[in-house]
């Protein structure tokens, strides 16, 4: 019974998504995820909250997310985008560096999150990023180019000059 009460929630859910009727799309969620804790269910409610601009809830569903299945990079870059819209970019960059580490497609993301980072002064937090980058695109140029100048930054020359000749 309880499986079939889930597949009727479901399907309205998502008929309430086509209808623009968000609210009662979030009510049927809800009660899914009373009866069941479901990674579909929170990341469904993650994006419409996210598609309001309600960044902070949207945090909330991603976390119970992946407490229900961690190996999603989806889940992680779209967590990363709600702590970006709300000016965490320490946040952001540690969910796109676990995002990258599965699934190398957001390398230039990160790769732009490190040069913010470099930029205000997050020196450190910036290598960081370029080395997860340059572990996951090992040929990425680029990111060897700005890991040696942040690494320069703050005294490190022989690995400044490690990267310059990779």
């Amino acid at each position: 019974a309880d499986h079939a009460c889930t597949a009727a929630l479901w399907q309205r859910a998502l008929i309430h998504i086509i209808r623009d009727e968000d609210a009662l799309a979030q009510a049927d969620l809800a009660s899914i995820i009373r009866v069941h804790r479901s990674f579909k269910a929170y990341r469904l409610r993650a994006a419409l909250f996210q598609h309001h601009k309600n960044y902070h809830a949207a945090i909330i569903q991603l976390d119970l997310a992946l407490i229900c299945y961690d190996g999603d990079s989806e889940t992680f870059y779209a967590r990363a985008n709600a702590h970006s819209a709300l000016g965490d970019s320490v946040l952001a960059g540690q969910d796109l560096e676990k995002a990258v580490q599965m699934d190398p497609r957001g390398a230039d993301l990160l790769k732009s999150i490190a040069e913010s980072e470099f930029q205000k002064g997050h020196v450190k937090s910036a290598i960081r990023h370029f080395s997860v980058v340059i572990k996951c695109v090992p040929r990425y140029a680029a990111c060897y180019v700005a890991r040696a100048v942040a690494y320069r930054t703050v005294g490190q020359h022989s690995e400044a000059l490690r990267d310059l000749c990779q």
